[in-house]
């Protein structure tokens, strides 16, 4: 896939372990296209940029949706994380709507050729975030990587466009440790990210923007975590969905690992920093928090905060202690339970919702056991270059107790957690 999506790029000078020199930032003249920017990370980031008073236009790109326009979409996830929504009344801010692996995005040529005079950045955050899929269906983001590299190579600017690409850690899932941590740089052996779908096809894009002959840098997230000024974490992903299973069960598991996880405001300001950063920039940068803490700090925060908000009457033990293994166990026989006849584990977009009835599903659970016992699935990356380049990433505070807090508040404000649910099939889960 990285020799069909980077077919036709020339050989450059521009090379992917080295530095560029060639962008001489405006003070006051940035225009930027952001894709993605209705989802959770993609949001903070839009915030940010309308917030700067360098940035001059801020152009976003997203796909079509069928229920709600493009502002109801930016409101709806500005007003969840209680982000400023003035912002999006900002005359900098221009939606544009369209499909990425279409001639011109789908644009207009009008519209194409403004963006071809006018970029200074690209901040590529758009992808399909569902790690149960193979690699083939990541083709549509993939594609649409080649397709912005493509408009920023035929700019008039292309000397001056910077291309900032969200990468994940878990294209490092298969790094042989033994080597030390995981390099910020571009790793030529592709055996080293097969694992996933979604860590493999961010590891393809990342090949392919390397002989872009772009000014690229890909920073490789890690953990995302909900952050100021409501601790909003979506509710789907797998820790919520772990303390809501926790909350189920009547019972906490115990991790071992550290838990480097990064609050999406803090990403977002370490985004913008790099972007317009003022000297040249490396290929690569490795985000995960420097000061990382116990996972076990995190659990027992997450128990006293659930005991304090809907367990009254009760106290910490009663949300017990258990090793990951019994927990796993817990939650199997629970799924197990529930439905007589184990069937076939297959992961739909949906099964990831905590609300739906699948939650309950013997699918559902036995593939959340599956991602609680593959912890820690993650290697130890070098984040000089992160440090170097970040002034936000050299100072972050590590998560604390009430940020967890705030966590859990949002969960049940938002329906996902509830008294009711406490221990709701403890007699048969219970060891």
């Amino acid at each position: 896939m990285v020799s069909k999506y980077s077919a036709g790029l020339d050989d450059n000078d521009n090379s992917p372990t080295s530095s560029c020199s060639r962008r001489k930032p405006s003070a006051v003249n940035e225009i930027v296209l952001l894709t993605g920017s209705t989802g959770n990370l993609g949001c903070y980031i839009l915030a940010s940029l309308l917030s700067k008073d360098h940035v001059r236009r801020v152009y976003t790109f997203n796909r079509k949706s069928t229920d709600r326009n493009i502002m109801e979409r930016h409101k709806d996830q500005f007003e969840d994380k209680e982000l400023n929504v003035a912002l999006l009344s900002s005359p900098k801010l221009v939606l544009l709507e369209g499909d990425i692996t279409l001639p011109g995005l789908g644009l207009s040529e009008k519209v194409i050729n403004k963006l071809q005079q006018e970029l200074t950045a690209i901040i590529h955050n758009a992808w399909y975030s569902n790690f149960s899929l193979p690699l083939s269906s990541f083709e549509y983001h993939i594609k649409g990587t080649r397709a912005l590299i493509d408009l920023a190579r035929s700019s008039e600017r292309r000397n001056a466009i910077r291309f900032l690409f969200t990468s994940s850690i878990t294209m490092t899932q298969n790094w042989d440790e033994s080597q030390g941590p995981y390099p910020e740089t571009l790793v030529m052996d592709a055996m080293t990210a097969v694992g996933g779908g979604y860590g493999e096809s961010k590891y393809v894009a990342e090949r392919i923007l390397a002989k872009s002959g772009l000014e690229v840098i890909s920073l490789r997230i890690g953990q995302i975590c909900g952050g100021e000024p409501n601790g909003a974490w979506k509710p789907s992903e797998w820790f919520p969905i772990c303390v809501k299973a926790c909350w189920y069960l009547g019972a906490i598991f115990e991790p071992s690992h550290e838990s480097n996880w990064m609050t999406m405001n803090s990403i977002s300001d370490i985004v913008l920093e790099i972007v317009f950063h003022k000297d040249p920039l490396p290929f690569a940068a490795n985000l995960t928090h420097p000061r990382p803490v116990s996972s076990a700090f995190v659990l027992h925060a997450v128990r006293d905060a659930l005991i304090q908000e809907l367990g009254h009457g009760l106290s910490p033990e009663s949300l017990r202690q258990v090793s990951v293994k019994d927990w796993i166990d817990m939650l199997e026989r629970s799924a197990i339970m529930h439905h007589a006849e184990p069937r076939n584990i297959s992961v739909s977009r949906r099964d990831y919702g905590i609300t739906s009835p699948s939650f309950y599903s013997f699918n559902f659970q036995r593939l959340l056991s599956r991602v609680i016992s593959k912890l820690p699935s993650f290697v130890t990356l070098d984040i000089s270059n992160a440090i170097k380049l970040s002034e936000r990433m050299k100072t972050l505070e590590p998560i604390d107790a009430k940020l967890v807090w705030k966590w859990v508040k949002f969960w049940i404000a938002s329906g996902d957690l509830s008294q009711s649910g406490f221990c709701e099939d403890r007699s048969r889960a219970h060891l």
